[in-house]
């Protein structure tokens, strides 16, 4: 006798539904929203430079005291690793006004300088000259103020520092001086260059101080040093 075919019967599971289960609480909305906070503790942040910005300023002029216009003024910070430039050359203005502002990257080169910079400034005319060369001013201000009076060029006394062997010295103090009879009188310095020449332009005004009757022309002495205190 012939059977008829059972209809399939729908199977019953026990425990958890065989299908997949759905993601958790979608792990791409929890990246997006750790993407949104703030950065991890712990990350660097970067800051602006803490360096401070320092300043050599001052004005130049002759010894009438009118302002020398159109001058180059350089600072310099000299000590024994050797002479560095400090920010870039100014000019004076009609007032014979400059500014240079430079950074401690130009002159805190290692670890071990400590403080502010050994400036030292020098003023050149048209031709680079040098009409001036200051003291050095060791560990100066962060705004060091520095009033020069060049001389009138009506003398210059320039030459050439070698050693015995012909050898230029470059870095060399040269130093003019008049001879009077109580004292002498700086008539001015200047720094030789790599070639070891120097130039040092000055005027009457700057030998003729306490001499009676004036004299026309200096009794002069030069020396050269290796430092101011050599």
């Amino acid at each position: 006798m012939a059977t008829s075919p059972k209809a399939p019967t729908k199977s019953k599971t026990k425990g958890k539904p065989t299908s997949k289960a759905k993601a958790p609480a979608s792990t791409a909305s929890k990246s997006a929203a750790r993407s949104s906070k703030a950065p991890v503790s712990g990350a660097k942040v970067k800051t602006a430079d803490p360096s401070p910005q320092y300043l050599v300023f001052g004005t130049v002029t002759y010894p009438d005291a009118k302002p020398a216009a159109g001058l180059t003024v350089i600072a310099y910070d000299q000590d024994e690793s050797g002479k560095d430039t400090l920010g870039q050359p100014a000019t004076t203005d009609p007032a014979g006004n400059y500014q240079i502002a430079y950074s401690e990257a130009d002159f805190r080169k290692t670890k071990k300088e400590r403080g502010g910079a050994d400036v030292l400034v020098c003023v050149y005319n048209d031709k680079r000259d040098v009409l001036f060369t200051s003291k050095k001013k060791n560990n100066a201000p962060a705004k060091y103020e520095l009033n020069i009076t060049v001389p009138d060029e009506q003398f210059v006394v320039r030459g050439k520092v070698t050693d015995a062997n012909q050898k230029p010295l470059a870095k060399m103090l040269v130093r003019a001086f008049d001879r009077d009879l109580r004292f002498p009188q700086l008539l001015g310095r200047a720094i030789t260059d790599a070639a070891g020449q120097y130039r040092i332009g000055y005027g009457a005004a700057a030998f003729q101080l306490a001499d009676v009757p004036a004299r026309r022309t200096p009794w002069l002495i030069v020396d050269v040093r290796a430092t101011a205190e050599g």
